[in-house]
């Protein structure tokens, strides 16, 4: 079974990869994957051996908590329950600050206090403010023991072994002052107070810039409309979403989010579908057009019957592919991985080496002790854990944002290395709006060959079969027997006593062992018998308008581009001139396709191969990088590792730009890590004292230890402001208005009327609500109304109620 957890507690990456570690340890578990930036749990597991709280219970006693991932998120709940926690450390913190710096205030009231009784007072003021920010803030204690007895000490530990170093020492000089009455007037609480105070404002702060990573996913959520306008009785009612079923009939007015995936029954508008497929130039959508939930209609009501229940909406696939995404791992980020996990122990080694050294060359027990606290406290595994899932996650919610769903974290950093993009042609590279330019017979009987190559065709499932039955629609069925497909060459069937073949050239020459030759620049099915050619067809497909542009984007990237199709040489190398690719193969089949994609690969070469899906789905899977061209609703396409929702094949450059910028970034955020670690804990060791004499603060270093994790979640947040390189502005103001001059219609029943005056009133009531022509039939009591745009049947039903009638039915045209 595959489940997501929702991990709370976890505090750096040491505790991610904890539990990751002791989950994949155990025997039920086949793979787990934990992922600190979303605080989610990816598991495989045996249920025959594991229940869902027995994980949960095991990650409880390692000192986390875990519940199932659809139990509601509420970030803002959170954050308010940790502000109120925050706030209540920081006013114990200033006091406890103010108490232990008399010096510094220099107010009368303050030195006598720290002097009386030795100092003793002033101590024990101080203990009892430090003990409400402790306990506040228990759990980093209770967690930083325990990973630590566990031998997995993470950044709590460290918080806890320098602020505990602190309190003891401070509680030994109290019992000092009562034993031997020796005089002690400066304490380390604050230090302790500080530290913790310090970094929980880090942590905080930390929270809300990862809260704005996950908003890449959180935004797309939100955007989806959670009520719809269903027919029910002749009227629209409004429901929750949840409520509504395939099959309802929904209306969507102008301005509003389509709530629903559905097909267009009545009406003809624009859709902005740009959170979908980030082309952001309007859609035209008509009846029989497919609109998807969260896109919106800009210009005219339309009636859409639905066709997909929620959580099989297509933003819904992108909604769940992008949290997959976000929850995998980059190889770059398993490196830093192992050096978060060998990170703590080390600088604990580091303290105490540091704190042996100081001691023997100075005998100052409290310089040996702070100086060694400094270094606990200015080492920083949070921003090395953070480094690569920060920039990650922003990465894939902008991927998502511009139509790009990337499968996982591997993939969007191999799309980095790219040097080769393959494409398929047709459907690809081309529209695969196929259709017969036109037909060479070598028979007299055009009704034989038409009629045969229909009934055939029908059986067939290639691209071009489509067209053949366009231009063969008609004519009347022949009776076909022992139908074949040989994938590749083409189709055959037995029509009465003969045998008839439709396929390739190639095809036809291996059966007749004839030549041929044909026209350049078109598809070509021959229609053949085992001695003789009885027609060709010849089929074309337009170029897409992307593809001239894609080539030539990804040539500027010194990026080598090919294209692979089953179609005859003549119409590849047409197209190859067309668009200036640098090689193609042409006549290959299926198989071919992938030991084509293999050779390249033994050549050294990084490939990305692109295409529909479903025909080239070995390909796809041989390159390193497979890419779909998704038309809408395959975005869950298995063989792929990329989906373009759309047809706009510029966003390959504009994947391949994201995944620069991405690594790019992370490599800035490992850099940081690395570096800042390196000279923090250097500084803290003892150079910061030797170079200007002074003690370095520890609470210096706390404050620096935050300030690092949250530089690098807010250089992950600059990738928010990336734009595609293809991106084009439309508004509003320059949609060309597509759409026909379209009159509606409406028969309406209208109960209550008696007289010509009762006629006059009821046709008043359309003429107010914009009905170009009005007629009432006194005799049947029915309405004939034709406007330019829908009308809602509530108004026309309000209308007619408050000129005292009744509707009793409405009828649309």
């Amino acid at each position: 079974m595959k489940q997501k957890f929702r991990i709370t507690g976890m505090s750096c990456a040491v505790c991610a990869k904890t539990i990751e570690t002791s989950l994949n340890e155990l025997e039920a578990v086949n793979n787990a994957s934990v992922n600190l930036l979303a605080e989610i749990l990816d598991i495989e597991y045996d249920e025959t051996i594991m229940s869902a709280d027995d994980i949960c219970n095991f990650i409880n006693k390692l000192g986390y908590g875990a519940t199932l991932e659809n139990a509601k998120k509420t970030f803002n709940k959170e954050l308010n329950h940790d502000l109120t926690k925050l706030v209540i450390t920081i006013i114990f913190g200033i006091l406890l600050m103010f108490f232990s710096m008399e010096s510094m205030f220099n107010i009368s009231f303050l030195v006598n206090f720290a002097t009386l009784n030795n100092g003793l007072y002033n101590g024990i003021l101080q203990f009892c403010l430090l003990i409400p920010i402790i306990v506040i803030n228990y759990k980093t204690f209770f967690k930083g023991f325990k990973l630590l007895i566990k031998r997995a000490p993470n950044m709590d530990s460290l918080i806890t072994i320098g602020s505990l170093s602190a309190i003891l020492y401070s509680v030994y000089l109290l019992l000092d002052i009562m034993i031997n009455k020796n005089i002690h007037h400066h304490f380390y609480f604050e230090t302790a107070g500080m530290i913790i105070m310090i970094v929980k404002i880090g942590k905080f702060l930390e929270a809300v810039a990862k809260k704005k990573t996950n908003d890449s996913i959180s935004s797309l959520i939100s955007i989806l409309p959670q009520k719809a306008y269903v027919l029910d009785n002749n009227s629209y009612v409004e429901k929750r979403v949840e409520e509504v079923v395939v099959g309802d009939i929904v209306r969507i007015r102008n301005g509003e989010r389509v709530p629903v995936d559905g097909i267009i029954i009545s009406g003809i508008a624009h859709f902005d579908e740009s959170n979908l497929s980030g082309e952001s130039k309007p859609v035209l959508k008509e009846n029989g057009d497919s609109v998807f939930a969260s896109t919106i209609n800009l210009d005219q009501v339309v009636t859409v019957k639905v066709t997909s229940s929620i959580g099989n909406r297509l933003m819904d696939n992108i909604i769940e592919r992008v949290k997959e995404a976000s929850t995998s791992k980059a190889p770059i980020e398993r490196l830093a991985d192992k050096i978060s996990r060998i990170f703590v122990p080390i600088i604990i080694l580091i303290s105490i080496i540091v704190f042996g050294i100081w001691y023997f060359v100075s005998k100052d027990f409290e310089k040996a002790m702070l100086t060694a606290i400094s270094v606990l406290v200015i080492a920083c595994p949070c921003s090395l854990g953070l480094a690569t899932p920060t920039s990650i996650m922003v990465g894939m919610g902008i991927g998502a944002k511009w139509g790009i769903l990337i499968k996982d974290a591997e993939k969007l950093e191999i799309l980095n290395k790219v040097t080769t993009v393959v494409f398929d042609k047709t459907g690809t590279l081309t529209k695969g709006i196929l259709k017969v330019e036109k037909v060479q017979l070598f028979t007299d009987n055009k009704e034989f060959v038409y009629s045969v190559a229909n009934s055939l065709e029908e059986l067939s499932t290639h691209p071009l079969a489509k067209a053949i039955l366009n231009e063969t629609a008609g004519y009347s069925k022949v009776e076909v027997d022992n139908f074949e497909e040989v994938a590749g060459f083409g189709i055959s069937g037995k029509v009465g006593n003969e045998k008839i073949y439709m396929g390739s050239v190639r095809y036809f020459q291996e059966v007749t062992s004839l030549t041929l030759d044909v026209e350049q620049g078109y598809s070509i099915i021959c229609m053949f018998n085992d001695s003789k050619l009885l027609a060709i067809f010849y089929i074309s497909d337009e170029i897409k308008d992307s593809s001239k542009t894609i080539i030539e984007s990804l040539q500027k990237m010194k990026i080598k581009t090919i294209m692979l199709t089953g179609d005859t040489l003549s119409s590849a190398k047409l197209i190859q001139k067309t668009l200036k690719l640098d090689e193609v193969y042409a006549e290959v089949l299926p198989i071919d396709k992938d030991n084509t994609i293999k050779k390249i690969k033994e050549d050294g070469q990084i490939i990305a191969m692109v295409g529909d899906g479903i025909n080239d789905a070995i390909a796809l899977t041989r390159a390193d990088i497979g890419i779909a061209v998704s038309k809408g609703t395959d975005v869950a396409l298995e063989s792929s590792d990329i989906v373009l929702v759309g047809d706009n094949l510029n966003k390959i450059a504009d994947a391949i730009y994201l995944s620069k910028k991405t690594l790019t970034n992370i490599k800035q955020n490992l850099f940081w890590a690395l570096f800042y670690n390196m000279i923090a804990v250097t500084l803290a060791s003892g150079v910061y004292f030797l170079l200007f004499e002074k003690q370095f603060n520890p609470m210096i270093g706390a404050l620096a230890m935050s300030l690092s994790s949250i530089f690098v979640v807010s250089n992950a947040l600059r990738l928010n402001h990336l734009k595609p390189l293809t991106n084009q502005d439309f508004s509003s103001e320059t949609i060309v208005t597509e759409v026909e001059n379209k009159k509606y219609t409406y028969q309406i029943e209208v109960d209550g009327m008696m007289c010509d005056h009762c006629a006059n009133r009821v046709k008043n009531v359309f003429i107010a609500l914009g009905a170009e022509d009005v007629s009432v039939d006194l005799k049947t009591k029915l309405v004939n109304a034709t406007f330019n745009n829908e009308i809602d049947d509530k108004i026309i039903i309000n209308k007619i109620a408050e000129a005292r009638y009744e509707v009793i039915k409405i009828v649309k045209l």
